[in-house]
């Protein structure tokens, strides 16, 4: 296997910088000194077994382990993610990433904490996950495992038959991460060595410690190998070996730690693994004489930085300098908000831009600054005694009787235009452009992209669509009282209501009473009078709604997230699915506080003015029964798994004097039958099947010397 350059240039990118060595210090691992053998094998588990103190859960928090500086490093392909590019569409590689569990989750029947685990739990391309399944790792020679998919170049490791030691398919991780697969397999096999350590440290008893993982990789007895099968241990001791530890694995392990509390000893203390299945297996560990790995290098202590957009927080674990994120990446915050930058200053509210930080290399809290630019311009009272306005002019909407000019639009509820005193001249900061209606005789009013609209009751907004709804038809009498009705429905006019103060169109409103008669002052220059831009950092959105997952996300058959926890009305949200194995993807349902449903599209749905509830279904995939035998008895218990997944495949089994096993056959073999089989090596489920152990005999024949002939175990005495 070739050893991807590319891999190490990118995480000494994220993991070389300066700062101080945070490594263990070798006090942590007093308990095993002395120890050899199984005594050293317990000691070992007792230690990341009480040191695991939390179950993190099965969810996405991989920040600061697999997610640094905001970005994901793939253990199986080159693709660049981001961290919100959990994905669940994997026809190729490069399509969205998922969790990898190195020791397949079906062994363990998908328990915690073995199945929410970090320390052999790791980030990979979704597609290169889903093809290398439940598949023992290996070595192979095949060129083509992905051989089909447009982006199987960037794949990294290679899926095929294997090489050596296994029968059947194997994964081979790239050069550059086998010495990490290896170290985190071995840590699950002495971490769930016995079953009263199968949980967190204080937390409930749990089963399926690793003598009941039925996979190639595990042994039945902790008599052999502490768990692992021969083939595992030729496999994982030649990998340790060829890749040592790295500063990015010694990083990821004080990652997990500050998660869940324990550490995997093997990347700390390399040495151990020959202690327990290389050169010093059996001999007596000498703490002093061990020594902690850093890789090589320099491990920068991480910091966070926490990132506060109009509200909605997000913390990043980062080393070395940090980039921002900028424009090219950052939403806007609503319709009229446009990202500018960053800044210190939690409540910044000014016509001048701050100046923008755009980088960090030390914990920090910023926040984002969003422009909005509107019209201004030196305004009169220009109508008078005119009849009309024309297309080209420049309006405000004013209310003498009360001394108010309409300033905005109010965020929250029903709709209206806010008012804002005046003491002899309106200010004229919220001009509309007078334009064409959308139909004869009917203007519009245009303020930046949206128009001055009505749809129901006493509201009044602005939308970006010209219809009849943003159309009015308007009358000016000689006083320059103006008439203004909606298009859509003559009746609705606008008016200052002054018992509820505020610029609202009503049904057929009688002037004089509570309704006060608005006027239209015109801007002299018909608008040309220039723009400022506002810089917030609380632009005004509306209210914050909570988007809240139902269950905390986690339902029978899968678990789901949405990429925010709350967002502002009209926002974009989107809800990523993750079947667990045996299961597809339902349907979505959000449901509005108060009642009603939104219409989610594509797996996104539009904000309401409303806190959210989100609910997932996972439906059952059809499953069949697979057994394996041999020598007429069935190898553990029948096996129920789901159409387009691999059963656990058993170790290889012994034959008797005499026999070698060669594979896997979908039928039972006759004895002295020569016939040439190829025996199976894609277990993929289809339909129900039973798979026979098939073993060659050797024995002397005639003149042409000895015949290999091939049997079925199972029908031989």
């Amino acid at each position: 296997m070739k050893t991807t350059k590319y891999i190490l240039t990118l995480v000494l990118a994220f993991w070389s910088a300066m700062g101080n060595l945070y490594a263990v210090d070798k006090s942590y691992y007093n308990s095993i000194d002395g120890k050899s053998g199984s005594t050293l094998r317990e000691a070992l588990t007792t230690l990341t077994y009480t040191k695991h103190t939390t179950d993190v859960g099965y969810n996405w928090t991989f920040d600061g382990i697999d997610i640094v500086n905001g970005e994901v490093l793939d253990i199986y392909s080159t693709c660049t993610w981001t961290a919100a590019q959990q994905g669940k569409n994997y026809s190729d590689i490069c399509e969205g990433y998922n969790r990898e569990h190195l020791v397949p989750q079906s062994v363990f029947d998908e328990r915690t904490p073995q199945r929410s685990d970090r320390h052999h739990l790791f980030l990979a391309d979704g597609k290169v996950n889903q093809i290398r399944s439940s598949y023992p790792f290996g070595e192979t020679d095949a060129t083509n495992g992905f051989s089909g998919l447009s982006n199987a170049n960037k794949a990294l490791g290679q899926f095929g038959v294997a090489a050596s030691g296994y029968t059947g398919n194997v994964y081979e991780p790239d050069d550059e991460y086998k010495g990490d697969v290896a170290r985190a397999v071995l840590y699950m096999v002495i971490r769930y060595a016995t079953s009263d350590v199968c949980k967190t440290y204080g937390g409930s008893a749990n089963a399926y410690p690793v003598t009941t993982w039925s996979n190639a990789m595990f042994s039945s007895s902790l008599n052999t190998n502490y768990g692992l099968s021969d083939k595992a241990k030729t496999v994982f001791l030649a990998w340790h070996r060829a890749d040592p530890v790295s500063p990015k694995e010694v990083a990821r392990n004080n990652g997990v730690e500050a998660k869940q509390g324990n550490r995997n000893p093997f990347i700390d203390l390399p040495d151990l693994v020959e202690y327990l299945w290389g050169n010093h297996a059996g001999e007596t560990v000498n703490l002093s004489g061990l020594t902690i790995a850093t890789g090589g290098g320099s491990v920068p202590t991480p910091y966070e930085l926490t990132l506060n957009r109009h509200g909605v927080t997000q913390t990043l674990t980062c080393t070395g300098t940090y980039t921002l994120p900028t424009a090219s990446t950052e939403e806007n915050a609503c319709d009229g908000w446009e990202f500018k930058g960053w800044t210190t200053s939690s409540d910044y509210n000014n016509t001048t831009a701050p100046t923008y930080t755009t980088s960090v290399s030390s914990a920090a809290t910023l926040y984002a600054v969003y422009g909005n630019t509107s019209s201004s311009a030196p305004i009169r009272k220009a109508l008078g005694k005119a009849t009309s306005i024309s297309v080209g002019d420049q309006v405000v909407f004013v209310c003498e009787d009360a001394s108010k000019e309409m300033t905005s639009i109010s965020t929250t509820g029903t709709k209206y235009g806010i008012g804002t005193a005046y003491t002899t001249t309106p200010a004229g900061t919220f001009a509309f452009d007078v334009v064409a209606g959308y139909s004869t005789g009917t203007v519009a009013f245009k303020n930046g992209s949206n128009y001055l609209y009505w749809t129901s009751g006493n509201s009044l907004n602005v939308n970006g669509t010209l219809s009849n709804n943003t159309s009015w038809k308007v009358t000016i009498d000689n006083s320059g009282n103006a008439t203004i009705k909606n298009a859509s429905d003559n009746s609705r006019q606008i008016v200052w209501n002054s018992g509820s103060p505020r610029f609202a169109t009503y049904s057929s409103p009688s002037i004089g009473s509570s309704y006060y008669a608005i006027q239209l002052y015109k801007n002299s220059s018909g608008g040309g009078g220039g723009s400022t831009t506002t810089y917030k950092t609380s632009p005004d959105c509306g209210t914050l709604r909570t988007i809240t997952l139902s269950n905390s996300g986690v339902v029978t058959g899968g678990d789901f997230m949405a990429n925010v926890s709350s967002a502002y009305p009209g926002a974009t949200i989107t809800l990523t699915d993750d079947p667990d194995p045996g299961y597809e993807f339902g349907s979505w349902t959000v449901t509005k506080q108060g009642g009603g449903t939104v219409t989610v599209t594509n797996n996104q749905f539009t904000m309401p003015d409303a806190n959210v509830t989100v609910s997932a279904t996972f439906n059952a995939l059809t499953r069949y029964n697979i057994r394996f035998f041999n020598n007429g008895s069935q190898i553990g218990s029948t096996q129920s798994v789901y159409v387009g997944g691999t059963p656990n495949i058993p170790a290889d089994p012994e034959g008797c004097d005499g026999y070698t096993f060669v594979g896997w056959y979908t039928a039972s073999l006759a004895t002295n039958n020569t016939t040439s089989h190829t025996w199976v090596t894609d277990f993929t489920v289809s339909a129900a099947q039973d798979y026979y152990a098939v073993f060659a005999h050797t024995k002397g024949g005639g003149g042409s010397g000895p015949v290999t002939e091939t049997y079925g175990f199972e029908t031989v005495d």
